[in-house]
């Protein structure tokens, strides 16, 4: 990919890309990525690290190659970049191999899953929630009792909930919902701080908001598995 010049403005940056195309074009091209206005003519060596990133983005998208290899995109990137980045990937015709724990990305742009771990990696049969599913069913039979063999019995037919204990299931989940939505604005925020070039000067508030950062995917991950579990006891 061509380097980006820091003393360029990110219209000058796309021109050089394309010489042939006309000022109104990459305009509307940049302006996807949110480099509108006075942005687009600013010169890049003012952006911060996520906006450099962003303009990365924009001019790998804009050459169209045959072929990307992704890994967490959309990280430090805002939520207006991110739809901008799922739709630029949408419409893109190459191969894509994408590395990411965002699952909107996942599930908008992704035709096959790559299963790894235990030192193999294979084709994964279903989507997102088939994941989920299947990462609930592993750590059941992490933690179930072993049972011989000799001794094991059929496995029993699943309950019938009654109303009650269908909308307390229903409550956990919408509660479990409330948490995710919460924990995702704050994952956004800390991204957003993450992004901001200033915050690299100060060495404490970066550690701080890594760290805050890490405990936050931690507890997504932990709430959409109990969410998951609730939903598959509903079905």
């Amino acid at each position: 990919m061509d380097v980006i010049d820091g003393s360029a403005s990110p219209l000058l940056q796309m021109q050089r890309l394309d010489p042939k195309a006309t000022e109104q074009k990459l305009r509307t091209f940049l302006g996807s990525f949110n480099f509108v206005g006075d942005k687009a003519l600013a010169e890049v060596s003012t952006f911060s690290g996520g906006e450099k990133a962003r303009l990365a983005l924009a001019m790998i998208v804009y050459k169209e190659p045959n072929f990307l290899l992704l890994d967490e995109p959309t990280n430090h990137l805002d939520i207006g970049v991110r739809e901008a980045l799922t739709v630029a990937l949408q419409s893109f015709e190459g191969a894509i191999i994408l590395v990411s724990h965002d699952r909107f990305l996942l599930e908008s742009t992704v035709d096959e899953y790559i299963l790894v771990g235990e030192s193999k990696a294979e084709r994964f049969d279903g989507d997102m929630s088939d994941y989920y599913k299947y990462i609930l069913e592993v750590k059941k039979l992490e933690n179930a009792p072993k049972v011989s063999s000799t001794t094991k019995d059929k496995p029993k037919a699943k309950p019938t909930l009654d109303r009650t204990q269908q909308k307390v299931l229903k409550d956990k989940a919408k509660k479990f919902e409330k948490k995710l939505a919460t924990l995702q604005r704050k994952n956004t925020s800390l991204e957003e701080a993450l992004a901001d070039q200033n915050i690299y000067n100060d060495k404490a508030k970066l550690q701080k908001t890594i760290a805050d950062h890490d405990a936050v995917k931690k507890d997504i991950e932990s709430i959409e598995l109990q969410w998951m579990e609730v939903l598959e006891a509903l079905d």
